[in-house]
């Protein structure tokens, strides 16, 4: 284990880093990062919204190729994704909590902005359900203002590849009076994301492409971060009046102002409502960090995009670190794992017993001779799934056939034998439930002759 290498800042990113079955296998192994996503499906079906489990976790088959589009289009929705990158966010803090890491600053990228706020107890609510609300209240806010016509909507348009000059002749362009294409975010060196209405993003974008930038668009295209996003930060303006607000339990830094939040209640109230009608100065404020003393970059979130914006910013520090705790092109466990080696290994202090709280792990006498393993026993789970008929498919059964006793018959006399009637055809779902029953009782018998039963 090295030396401390300086201050630890938390990164929460926002919305953009959310996709399907993300932190899937996390939350299978502890229950604090679950209990996050439980939070949000119970908070959205209280509520009577459409359930967020069933987009973040879709199941691997039986999916249309058009549900599953349209459960994808969910997970861009305001509401979904917002909630969604929330409930990662959370998660991992309360297991970076529970695993001993405290944290010198917080940072939050857009949405991840309230992550941070909840995170760092800024907002003092007493318990989960005046979150739920919180998270009622917000996304209430913003379906009004949508209905009435007051959320723009266009191309949020993110350029990469940029050198340089390229990079200072487009923010000085977008900066002329009255231009049709506006700064939302200034991730990194490399990146910004602008916002502008479809014809004039498209006359930027082939001009760009052709100087050699990388351009593409986002999955959605709300004015975030721009003077267009003003009614819904006055309306937040608000909202925020009638809750709690403190200072954070660690210095909270604002990506709107390039500084550590004020510790005045009004003063916070503000920051956070004017940051959705200013752009994210993400490069900035990374810079600021590292002169005030940061030298470890954490990202606690999905995707790890946040990493890549610290690792081009900070390309010439070479004793700044940044790590992410999940990666959408990697496993879950495995990066989770690959990240706490990384930062005991430079000398950030945790306890890694947390890791295994929840697990049945045999214990182990390193100053003991080895034992035997021993055969592992199977363990067969004999409970029946439960299994449900789409409605398309469902028929009424059978009704039942009353049985009438016959007539004695009378005394048999010759006839000619009349061919006989073929038989109803059998009810194929009846046969299919044949088959399955069938099908079950050679699997047990097989096992029972594996088991010596048979």
């Amino acid at each position: 284990m090295g030396a401390a290498p300086g201050k630890l800042c938390f990164l929460f990113p926002g919305e953009g880093s959310q996709y399907p079955q993300m932190l899937g296998d996390v939350a299978t192994h502890f229950p604090c990062v679950r209990d996050w996503f439980d939070f949000i499906e119970h908070s959205a079906l209280g509520r009577g919204s459409p359930s967020r489990a069933a987009v973040l976790f879709p199941p691997p088959t039986g999916l249309t190729e058009a549900q599953r589009r349209e459960r994808e289009d969910r997970l861009y929705g305001m509401d979904t994704a917002a909630e969604s990158v929330f409930a990662a966010g959370m998660g991992l803090h309360a297991l970076f909590t529970e695993l001993g890491f405290a944290p010198d600053a917080l940072l939050g990228h857009s949405t991840g902005e309230n992550t941070a706020l909840t995170a760092g107890k800024v907002n003092r609510a007493k318990d989960r359900g005046a979150i739920a609300r919180a998270v009622t209240d917000l996304n209430g806010l913003y379906q009004q203002l949508e209905a009435s016509g007051q959320i723009t909507e266009g191309t949020l348009l993110t350029v990469g590849g940029l050198t340089a000059v390229l990079r200072k002749e487009l923010l000085e362009q977008i900066k002329t009076p009255g231009s049709a294409v506006q700064l939302a975010m200034d991730n990194c060196p490399n990146q910004v994301v602008l916002f502008g209405s479809s014809a004039p993003i498209t006359v930027l974008k082939a001009e760009l492409s052709a100087a050699g930038a990388l351009c593409a668009a986002l999955p959605f295209g709300r004015a975030y971060h721009t003077p267009l996003f003003k009614p819904l930060a006055d309306a937040f303006r608000g909202y925020f009046k009638t809750l709690d607000i403190g200072p954070a339990n660690a210095t909270l830094y604002s990506a709107c102002s390039v500084g550590p939040f004020p510790d005045d209640p009004d003063a916070i109230r503000e920051l956070c409502c004017r940051q959705w009608e200013q752009p994210v100065r993400f490069t900035d404020t990374l810079r600021r960090l590292y002169d005030d003393g940061v030298r470890v970059f954490l990202e606690i979130g999905p995707s790890g995009n946040l990493t890549a914006f610290v690792g081009d910013t900070l390309r010439d520090k070479a004793d700044a670190l940044a790590l992410a705790s999940n990666n959408r092109r990697k496993g879950g466990m495995a990066q989770l794992h690959a990240t706490l080696a990384q930062l005991f290994a430079a000398g950030v202090p945790f306890s890694p017993a947390a890791l295994f709280q929840h697990r049945q792990i045999a214990s182990l006498d390193l100053m003991s001779a080895p034992r035997g393993l021993g055969k592992p026993r199977l363990a067969l789970k004999l409970l029946m799934p439960t299994l449900t008929v789409p409605e398309a498919l469902r028929k009424p059964l059978p009704s039942a056939v009353a049985v009438v006793a016959a007539a004695p018959a009378p005394a048999p006399t010759a006839v000619l034998a009349a061919p006989v009637a073929a038989a109803a055809p059998r009810d194929a779902r009846l046969a299919a439930l044949d088959a399955h029953f069938s099908l079950m009782q050679d699997f047990l018998d097989s096992q029972a002759r594996v088991l010596g039963l048979a």
